[in-house]
């Protein structure tokens, strides 16, 4: 969509800061996901929004490569280390809280939001519960337990973010349908300027 539209209106994105920035250049580097997601998550629908190289490359390592692309990193590496065999899987997740009223709103970037709310519960719950050391005392059952809630979550990002990042979710509902779960590549390497 976001490639459609940069195409049929030329090959420039004019409002930058230090001239003119390739699209094309960009989503050869970085990928269609990462440009169409900082054109709706960094830009409203509504106002006009500054390009620069800088905050396109802050907004890709800090949501894109950290956040999400380490999560998942993250948890299929525990899932390897706790023996989980398979996720089972939801049908249709829940869309998170305020999902469909911004979307309703057209405002994609509050919708996004909405989605980036749970990779961070995400990753802080990780964090608190530590499930490394349950893996390393061999409870098995409650590393186990606590990463099907979790890999439950990562579903419903990845379901609901399908419209604005249809690569990065497909590749994230294929992880989870292996079985078992092996330790998944970056989804999103971190870049550097």
């Amino acid at each position: 969509m976001v490639h459609g539209f940069l195409t049929e209106n030329g090959n420039k994105i004019s409002k930058s800061r230090g001239g003119n920035i390739d699209p094309i250049d960009l989503i050869n580097k970085y990928g269609a996901d990462a440009v169409r997601h900082y054109l709706l998550a960094e830009i409203s629908s509504f106002n006009d929004g500054d390009f620069s190289i800088e905050r396109f490359e802050k907004s890709y390592n800090t949501k894109l490569a950290n956040s999400l692309g380490n999560l998942v990193s993250r948890l299929t590496t525990l899932c390897q280390k706790a023996s989980l065999e398979s996720y089972p899987g939801l049908v249709v997740p829940p869309a998170p809280v305020g999902y469909h009223e911004a979307l309703q709103g057209y405002q994609l970037d509050k919708a996004l939001e909405t989605i980036w709310a749970i990779v961070t519960e995400l990753n802080q719950d990780i964090d608190i519960n530590k499930p490394w050391i349950l893996v390393k005392e061999k409870n098995y059952v409650k590393a186990r337990s606590l990463l099907i809630g979790w890999l439950s979550e990562l579903e419903k990002a990845a379901y609901w973010l399908a419209p604005f990042l249809p690569v990065a979710s497909q590749r994230i509902h294929s992880i989870l349908a292996q079985n078992p779960i092996v330790p998944a590549g970056s989804l999103f390497p971190r870049s550097t300027v």
